[in-house]
């Protein structure tokens, strides 16, 4: 059988029996063909001696069927040989699919624990929600004073400004000094 032994590219075990497969039904047919015209020159040469001697008839019709049975069990022996090999490849590649598989499973398995941990870490919507609304409303509330404590500040200044056109420069340094006194 004209296989090689060892090959390039790794190939499937069942891509591989179907390839020798193949080869082995052209072997069969052409071991059929082999042994269908060496069966027609058998009895080509059974017939010419039997006529003369029966006794070489017989040896010649069991030297036949040995010839036959010795082939058809020797291709059957390759044809099972291959199968086993075949088989044996098979199992391996199924034991490391099964490998790869549980390996599969375990990264899955741990991509759900994530996502689980993460879905508890995450804050509800509503919370949330509530939360924004809270915080928009202090940061309302921090709006308006800052506006009030503006309004009093411009309002306090216009006091100033009035308090300073209505003194005289003495006056508001005597204020200043006795307000620093104060202090």
């Amino acid at each position: 059988m004209p296989s090689s032994e060892y090959e390039l590219i790794p190939t499937d075990p069942v891509e591989k029996l179907a390839e020798e497969i193949e080869n082995l039904k052209d072997d069969l047919a052409t071991l059929k063909n082999e042994l269908k015209n060496n069966i027609e020159e058998i009895k080509k040469q059974i017939l010419m001696p039997s006529e003369e001697n029966p006794s070489v008839k017989k040896e010649a019709q069991a030297q036949l069927y040995y010839a036959q049975s010795n082939i058809d069990t020797s291709f059957y022996k390759e044809i099972v040989n291959s199968l086993i090999k075949s088989n044996i490849d098979l199992q391996a590649k199924i034991s490391e699919l099964i490998v790869v598989t549980n390996n599969l499973y375990k990264e899955i398995k741990n991509l759900f624990d994530i996502f689980k941990e993460a879905a508890l870490l995450r804050p509800k919507e509503k919370e949330t929600y509530d939360n924004n609304i809270e915080l928009l409303k202090r940061i309302e509330n921090l709006e308006k004073a800052n506006l009030k404590v503006a309004e009093l500040l411009d309002n306090l200044k216009k006091q100033i400004e009035s308090i300073k056109g209505n003194q005289s420069p003495s006056y508001i340094g005597s204020s200043i000094q006795s307000y620093s006194k104060r202090i």
